[in-house]
């Protein structure tokens, strides 16, 4: 959590079990938090039901275990592109919504 609030991340990457907080409590913070409410999130799982989990906490994509590093090198690779798109897109509607108060006021 830490490191994500720190530095400016293109993705990141969660086991869902994990020591102290599991990667989905730390996923649905990591989407609190205004730094990294966009940041593509691909949650690591070992479970089928995990994957709903996944979903609800808002991960932008889920890799079962064992995984294919090709596959995962993919998953990675298709996020970064996403987030690129993600993030002129959001600050574009931020700054819609905030002339839009203006205009209301």
């Amino acid at each position: 959590m830490e490191l994500a609030k720190k530095n400016v991340q293109k993705v990141i990457l969660l086991d869902i079990k994990m020591p102290g907080i599991d990667g989905l409590e730390t996923c649905r913070r990591l989407r609190a938090e205004e730094k990294t409410r966009y940041t593509p999130i691909i949650l690591v799982t070992g479970f089928g039901a995990e994957k709903v989990e996944a979903d609800d906490a808002r991960a932008d994509d889920f890799i079962s275990k064992p995984f294919d590093m090709e596959d995962l090198a993919l998953r990675l690779k298709s996020a970064i592109r996403i987030g690129h798109l993600t993030d002129p897109a959001e600050r574009l509607l931020t700054y819609m919504d905030e002339l839009d108060k203006n205009r209301q006021k």
